[in-house]
């Protein structure tokens, strides 16, 4: 048989083999999914809100390289949910500016404005730091995964 032939026949059992395996692996769960965690299932939750209500060192702001500041939010709890055991968790790099990854949010009833407030240190070298966070809970499963989250931007220069 030319070597060709044998290679692709080679492949070809090969690939009804894999085939066969995955078929086995899946017979008996057509139309089913994996079974949803406990976060999945509640998040979002029902009457659950915020709002942003005031913040400093707005976005645009010039912060000196290497310098540290403190940014804060005003969150009003704008849902009918308690907050309890809440965090605000960072997403992505940021630009280079440094943060602690999580900062606990005060526990809020619904229409009290609590404080969050992170240190910052922007990086050596001129730059823009875009950073995100979204509130989240110990173990980083989003409260509100449909919402873009809370950031701030700051011009980093000499």
């Amino acid at each position: 048989m030319p070597k060709s032939l044998v290679r692709d026949t080679t492949l070809t059992s090969a690939f009804l083999v894999l085939i066969a395996v995955m078929s086995s692996c899946t017979s008996g769960t057509k139309g089913q999914q994996p079974p949803a965690t406990a976060a999945q299932e509640s998040r979002p939750i029902p009457g659950d809100g915020s709002e942003l209500m005031t913040e400093t060192i707005t976005d645009g702001t010039e912060i000196r390289a290497s310098q540290v500041f403190t940014k804060t939010w005003d969150l009003r709890n704008a849902g009918t949910v308690p907050w309890k055991d809440r965090y605000l968790v960072r997403e992505g790099p940021g630009g280079g500016c440094t943060t602690e990854p999580k900062v606990r949010v005060p526990d809020a009833d619904p229409g009290e404005t609590v404080t969050i407030t992170v240190q910052v240190t922007a990086p050596s070298n001129p730059t823009v730091c875009h950073v995100s966070w979204k509130m989240a809970d110990a173990q980083g499963h989003h409260y509100f995964p449909q919402l873009t989250g809370i950031w701030f931007d700051v011009i980093v220069v000499r």
